[in-house]
C-alpha cells in the first residue's frame, strides 16, 4: 500500500469520529510515521469495509513501544505520536512537556487538530473574546495545504475552552 492509499485507508476508518479523525490526521499531516515500515508494518491493521480499505492505528500498542525504547524517534516525532495518540486514542499526555519544543509547523498543525477534535472545522474564521476593553480580534492565520490554521497557541487555546489557560498565559502575553 502506498503513503496516498494508507492515508486515505486511515481518514476512512476515523470517518465520523471527530478526535479520531484529529489525532489520525494530525499524525498523517506531520509526514513521518507513514513512511516508516518500523511504524507502519508494528501498529497498523488493514481492512474493508463495504469495499472500502481501512486502516486503523493501535495507539496503545504504539504508545508502549515508544515508553519502552522500541520505537525510536527524534523528540519532535515523539511529541507528534503522543499528542496524535492523546487526540485519537484516549492516552493520557504530560501537555508541559509534550508541548514544549514543538516547532511552528507542528503547532499549527496541533492548533488544526484541537480545532477538529472539537467539532469546529479548522478553516472556520475564529473570532477571540475582547480583552480588557479592546476591541475584538482576529487570529493572524497560516495557510498550510488547504487548512487554514491561527497561529496563536495561547490565544487559540483560550478562544476554544481550554480553561485555566488566561490565568497561567497572563505573564506571556
Amino acid at each position: 500500500m502506498n503513503i496516498n492509499d494508507l492515508a486515505a485507508a486511515l481518514r476512512a476508518c476515523a470517518a465520523g469520529l471527530y478526535p479520531l479523525e484529529a489525532g489520525t490526521e494530525l499524525l498523517i499531516a506531520n509526514g513521518t510515521f507513514l513512511h516508516r515500515g518500523d511504524f507502519t508494518s508494528r501498529f497498523t491493521k488493514h481492512g474493508t469495509s463495504d469495499g472500502i480499505a481501512m486502516t486503523a492505528i493501535d495507539w496503545d500498542a504504539a504508545i508502549t513501544a515508544l515508553q519502552a525504547g522500541q520505537l525510536p524517534c527524534s523528540g519532535g516525532e515523539r511529541r507528534i505520536l503522543q499528542l496524535s495518540a492523546s487526540l485519537a486514542g484516549g492516552i493520557p499526555v504530560d501537555l508541559r512537556d509534550t508541548l514544549t519544543g514543538l516547532d511552528g509547523a507542528n503547532t499549527a498543525r496541533l492548533l488544526t487538530a484541537i480545532r477538529h477534535a472539537t467539532g469546529r472545522r479548522a478553516d472556520a474564521n475564529l473570532v477571540l473574546p475582547r480583552r480588557h476593553d479592546g476591541p475584538r480580534r482576529t487570529l493572524p492565520s497560516l495557510v498550510l495545504g488547504a487548512n487554514i490554521v491561527h497561529v496563536d497557541i495561547i490565544d487559540a487555546l483560550k478562544a476554544i475552552g481550554s480553561f485555566g489557560i488566561e490565568r497561567k498565559a497572563s505573564h506571556i502575553t
